[in-house]
């Protein structure tokens, strides 16, 4: 088991130690800069390394609301459902929250485009979980196909998906179909990065899923959630009761 004191020093940042101490924009931008980021998860350490040089895909780095949702999930979500749940998560990223998920239990598949797969790929393996890696761009049917393929999906989860207008519709469309016929549902994690893209996605959500906000606020150690105004939204397909 490796300490946060020593993560810290082989160059990955304490994550929940970074954002726990100063000015939200500097906090941000020190993780960002580290090679790798780590937090304690079921007791033990996890890390995965962070792709800075990359320009193709925005997943190089990981974003806080990944940690976020993780601890929402953790403590208010994952409780309340049967041992084991098989998520999805799209646009992975780094894979902080799926893999951070799978150490508390529940069976991954963590998803993105093919040109963030190679760290991805690699922060998984590393992590030693029963996480598994799959390419899915939102709105291609044969992606989500191949996904579904592997089982039914009780939960799609995804953290800060919602950056530009033309992904909106595309994303809720992916999400519907791995939802399909399942009594599951999907947790999102936002910050306000594109505001005509979060106005599109409240405008277009209800059209297919029962749309819940809810808060951070009084949840010790994301007081920097309630700072940074994260939005945590709970879609719930209209079909499902």
């Amino acid at each position: 088991r490796q300490s946060p004191r020593k993560a810290v020093e082989s160059g990955a940042a304490d994550m929940e130690a970074v954002l726990a101490k100063g000015e939200a924009n500097e906090k941000l931008f020190e993780l960002a800069n580290r090679p790798k980021v780590a937090i304690n998860v079921a007791g033990s350490s996890l890390e995965v390394r962070q792709d800075r040089s990359t320009q193709e895909h925005s997943g190089g780095v990981v974003w806080e609301t990944a940690l976020f949702l993780l601890r929402y999930l953790e403590r208010r979500v994952l409780p309340g459902l049967p041992a084991k749940p098989r998520v999805v998560e799209l646009g992975s990223g780094c894979g902080l929250l799926g893999l951070g998920l799978a150490r508390l239990g529940c069976q991954v598949t963590l998803t993105d485009q093919p040109c963030a797969l190679p760290n991805l790929q690699s922060n998984v393996k590393a992590a030693r979980t029963t996480a598994k890696v799959h390419a899915l761009s939102w709105g291609d049917a044969g992606d989500v196909a191949a996904v579904c393929s592997q089982g039914p999906v009780d939960l799609v989860v995804g953290s800060d998906v919602v950056f530009a207008m033309r992904f909106v519709e595309p994303l809720l469309q992916t999400i519907e179909a791995l939802l399909q016929g399942r009594s599951g549902c999907c947790w999102l994690c936002l910050q306000r990065r594109d505001p005509d893209a979060h106005a599109l996605l409240l405008q277009k959500a209800p059209e297919s899923f029962t749309v819940e906000e809810f808060s951070f606020e009084g949840l010790r150690g994301l007081e920097t959630a309630c700072a940074l105004e994260c939005l945590l939204l709970k879609l719930t397909p209209k079909e499902v009761k």
